[in-house]
């Protein structure tokens, strides 16, 4: 009864504190439009780069608590209230922390923490001292502890900096090519200029506050107009144009991204169980099959259009970094089905599914989705074409991994002795699509490699140097002329062998892109961690496979030869 009743009250204690957390969010809260009309201002990044504040936001929001809104309140409202009502804000819980060694240093046991939280009652940083331990230790010797504060550590800095305005590079500075924020305008402007940056900068200040206590926010977006202005008459040449503004903002509205893995994934789901069903019952269920294909389709037109609109709005391919190479290989996945969706039912729904696992994986909390400026050496002509002909190569060749699995299953549930149905008809349609996209594959994986070493001549002045990418590369290549070499031994001349190896010689593929990427260190290497760990689904990812294959083999005598 006792146990009950204390549930009870920490039940009841959680719907006050969020009630009170609600009611000072309509109490604070920014209005929309006037965020809106915020968000548009152009801003300098970190890196250079020129972009709609809107933007800026939503990446340093997602950064410092992993979502985009909070009651309701979208990612500008919720980064102009840290601004100018901080009070509020600093008192709000938006800081995850698992670690229970840092909940401990910070005196707490929730997941969620507020700013505040993190400094005693004499405004002292209480992880101040651990960090500075940190400084003397490698990265590669951190414990999950050190890990986590380091993340934690970041995400109270860039905090720290929305409450100074520190990131708010919103002033252009005439003939240069710096834009700076509030805290810097009274040591790097000088005369009429600082008077009137510095003017606008309490005009604005002044007006948010009057229009948060009154509700009227006429005069605030009359005060925000002349930051605009201010920004047109000094810095347009630097600023992004119209079209392009407008674009970025269409980009951050909709995240198509985040929208397709889901269709991808319940779309392909049907369409594959539909598969299997139409192989066991010989039901026409053309109508839905197709219907489910128009989704795919269509869902694919919207990928390759959003590719094209971060192209446009970057100024490069969007495949430098690791999140745009796994939007862009997932494309790639897509794409192969749909080339050979004549040739195996099976063809299009794998490559959907796998591509949506991709999208989902490329949108965890770990990967960094923010538009960024080029490196030096990536700023090459090179970059559009050896990547594209490469990553292509890699969804032809998961299509050949996901026909081999299929083919493998499809063994499984052919009953031994039958020799003509609609299971060994799918086994060689599938074997069949197998092999001409392995040898697509292979030829693109080939020509990248190539057109790699052009442009590692170009940037570092050699062709070849066997880093671990192009070691790698060259083992992957070799790896599949194998395979595709192996049907001119007649005893190993099998579908089974060939679906086999299908399956495990795209290992070599994961180990060039992933392994190297993130367990090497070298000068090919521009997403290297030395703190990354194999995950622990590959484990359970490789015994089903695994199994599949050993079953597979009771029943590899019943295939039809390839010849």
């Amino acid at each position: 009864m006792k146990f009950l009743i204390i549930i009870m009250f920490f039940f009841i204690q959680n719907i006050f504190a969020n009630q009170d957390l609600e009611n000072n969010i309509l109490k604070y809260q920014i209005d929309k439009e006037y965020a809106l009309n915020f968000s548009k201002l152009i801003v300098q990044s970190k890196d250079g780069r020129m972009k709609p504040l809107d933007t800026l936001n939503m990446d340093i929001l997602n950064k410092i608590s992993g979502q985009r809104s909070f009651y309701g309140l979208n990612h500008n409202q919720v980064i102009l209230g840290m601004m100018y009502t901080p009070m509020f804000w600093q008192n709000f819980p938006m800081f995850i922390v698992s670690s229970e060694p840092l909940k401990n240093q910070l005196k707490t046991k929730l997941n969620k923490i507020s700013f505040r939280n993190f400094f005693d009652s004499a405004g002292l940083y209480k992880l101040q001292l651990s960090v500075n331990a940190l400084k003397n230790k490698k990265e590669e010797n951190y414990n999950s502890y050190e890990k986590e504060l380091v993340k934690v550590n970041e995400r109270v800095q860039i905090a720290k900096f929305i409450y100074n305005q520190g990131f708010l590079k919103i002033y252009p500075m005439k003939y240069t090519k710096k834009w700076y924020s509030p805290v810097h305008l009274k040591e790097n402007f000088k005369n009429e200029l600082k008077y009137e940056a510095q003017s606008l900068f309490v005009l604005n200040k002044n007006r948010i506050s009057y229009a948060i206590k009154m509700n009227n926010w006429k005069e605030a977006n009359k005060a925000l107009e002349q930051i605009h202005q201010f920004q047109y008459k000094y810095g347009k040449e630097l600023m992004p144009s119209d079209n392009l503004q407008k674009a970025e903002l269409f980009y951050n509205k909709y995240l198509f991204f985040e929208k397709l893995y889901p269709v991808y994934f319940v779309t392909s789901l049907f369409l594959l169980t539909l598969i299997f069903i139409r192989l066991f019952s010989n039901k026409n269920m053309n109508t839905i099959k197709n219907i489910l294909i128009s989704i795919i389709g269509i869902s694919f037109v919207v990928h390759t259009f959003n590719l094209i609109l971060r192209w446009y709005i970057s100024g490069h391919a969007p495949w430098s970094n690791a999140y745009e190479s796994m939007l862009f290989i997932s494309w790639s996945i897509v794409f192969a089905g749909l080339f050979f969706i004549k040739k195996s039912e099976f063809a299009l729904s794998s490559t959907t599914l796998l591509s949506s696992i991709l999208l989902f994986v490329a949108h965890l909390s770990w990967m960094d989705p923010q538009i960024t400026t080029l490196t030096p050496s990536l700023q090459s002509i090179w970059l559009t074409i050896h990547v594209a002909v490469v990553s292509a190569s890699y969804g032809f060749l998961a299509l050949s991994l996901l026909l081999g699995l299929i083919t493998l299953i499809l063994m499984i549930l052919n009953k031994k002795g039958k020799k003509d149905n609609n299971i060994i008809l799918n086994i060689n349609e599938a074997f069949k699509t197998n092999e001409l996209s392995m040898m697509l594959g292979l030829a693109l994986l080939t020509i990248g490699t190539i057109l790699g070493s052009v442009w590692a001549n170009e940037s570092w002045g050699r062709i070849w140097e066997w880093d671990p990418k192009e070691t790698w590369s060259l083992a992957s290549i070799f790896v599949y002329m194998v395979i595709l070499h192996l049907r001119f031994i007649p005893r190993v001349n099998t579908i089974y062998v060939f679906s086999v190896l299908s399956v495990v010689g795209y290992s070599t593929i994961l180990m060039t892109y992933f392994g190297v990427n993130y367990f090497f260190d070298a000068i090919h290497v521009y997403a290297s961690n030395t703190n990354a760990q194999i995950p622990t689904f590959s484990y359970y990812v490789t015994a089903v496979i695994l199994a599949i294959i050993i079953m597979a083999f009771s029943n590899r005598k019943v295939e039809v030869s390839n010849g």
